[in-house]
């Protein structure tokens, strides 16, 4: 997450920290309304485009000057590059939603911290001890807790999920050496705006002609998706990224409430016994990085 948020009183933290918990919601809402779609035979990518279309769309109405505002970059390649990064793992986050229960879904995903480490380590040059290495391979020992509670076979989905891991920690990377030279509205505009071109040339090959509801269907991901994104914004607005960084782990409770109010999905064990594993690791790795920030070596 970034933002310029510093937060100016305590209020302003508490606030914060109120939108990104509903931010995380949304997200949960986007996911869930994403795998209903593609549980009534949308393929991922016609439901990608219909999120990525709308988006776009949004952005350009709600920002102040029009599309022209935010096309101003001097990183054009960089910005295009980071968004095909999360086209990618957009398209692979529907992909393995059509294919496993919501929360494990989420809980895969939730190595993406650990991922991001690692590749600030090797691309950025950022110093990271052993302890936060020790932490990243616990991670990983409890992704595979949770991608293999039934046997030792490693299943479409979590392999789709852990692609959705990596590209979207790629794009975390990626956007912390854009963050210096472009606003947030523009990442997502060209996010939006690469995602529908892309998508609209891949969808006539995966197309099903909707009905009402099916359209309403399509529009929901792009809905909540872009209400998150607003409200991630604001979020960093009141509060430092660094402190809300911790509270996107509550999407693992929406997940839970929503797969199992929406499609009677609960959890393994094994799947609990990962996500605890995997959350303990991110937060240390999260703290690893605080104290690396206040202590100037990043």
């Amino acid at each position: 997450m970034t933002g310029p948020g510093t937060p100016r009183s305590g209020s302003g933290t508490l606030g914060g920290i109120g939108l990104i918990l509903l931010a995380g919601l949304c997200f949960v809402c986007m996911q869930a309304a994403a795998k209903a779609g593609t549980e009534a035979g949308y393929s991922p990518v016609q439901v990608a485009w219909a999120r990525f279309s709308l988006h776009l769309v949004l952005v350009v109405v709600m920002v102040p000057g029009g599309a022209g505002q935010v096309l101003r970059t001097g990183r054009t390649g960089l910005q295009l590059f980071r968004s095909a990064l999360l086209v990618l793992s957009t398209i692979c986050s529907f992909a393995a939603l059509a294919r496993l229960p919501l929360a494990q879904m989420n809980v895969i995903t939730f190595v993406a911290p650990l991922f991001v480490m690692a590749f600030a380590a090797i691309g950025l040059g950022e110093q990271v001890g052993w302890r936060r290495w020790a932490a990243a391979a616990a991670g990983l020992a409890g992704v595979v807790l949770v991608a293999r509670p039934d046997g030792f076979v490693v299943s479409t989905g979590v392999l789709y999920a852990l692609a959705m891991a990596l590209f979207y920690a790629l794009y975390q990377v990626v956007t912390r050496a854009l963050a210096p030279t472009a606003p947030t509205l523009v990442g997502l505009f060209y996010a939006a705006f690469l995602g529908a071109v892309t998508c609209s040339i891949a969808v006539p090959f995966f197309w099903r002609t909707p009905d009402l509801s099916g359209w309403m269907l399509l529009a929901l991901p792009a809905l909540f998706g872009g209400l998150g994104h607003y409200l991630l914004i604001r979020a960093c607005e009141r509060a430092p990224a660094s402190l809300l960084a911790p509270f996107m782990y509550c999407e693992l409770l929406w997940s839970l409430s929503l797969g199992f109010m929406l499609f009677d999905h609960w959890p393994a064990p094994a799947t609990f016994a990962g996500a605890l594993i995997i959350i303990a690791s991110g937060l240390y790795v999260w703290q690893g990085e605080r104290q690396a920030a206040g202590s100037g070596r990043r």
